[in-house]
């Protein structure tokens, strides 16, 4: 969030720094509420097939494709739609509004250490 937020590029650019932190999630990691909206925001990002070169090596990945090919308001509503799963995972799996890793300060780890169920995973 705080690339997003705060990264000098404009908004496509910044999502796809954002996308290198939240890549590994999978939609089973999202309570099922919260699912969809994760699908939403990976199909937005994948409308675009890799840049393949000759020998069949990816040149450049879906992702940087589509948002090089996608309009800044577009990149915008994507922006949107992250910074409110953000929220909606944080009152999730901190109901009750007690600080958590989400609100305090967000690390790349942070959504990792939870499971799909929004349980905070044990570190022992």
């Amino acid at each position: 969030m705080d690339t997003l937020a705060t990264a000098p590029d404009d908004v496509r650019s910044r999502i796809l720094q954002a996308y290198s932190t939240f890549h590994p999630l999978t939609p089973e990691h999202f309570p099922d509420s919260l699912r969809k909206d994760y699908e939403w925001i990976v199909i937005q990002l994948t409308k675009r097939e890799p840049q393949i070169d000759y020998q069949g090596r990816v040149q450049k990945g879906s992702v940087e494709v589509t948002l090089q090919h996608m309009r800044n308001s577009t990149g915008v509503k994507i922006a949107e739609k992250l910074l409110q799963l953000y929220y909606a995972i944080d009152r999730y799996v901190n109901p009750r509004g007690q600080p958590t890793t989400l609100t305090n300060k967000v690390t790349k780890n942070s959504l990792f250490d939870f499971d799909a169920s929004g349980t905070k995973k044990s570190t022992s």
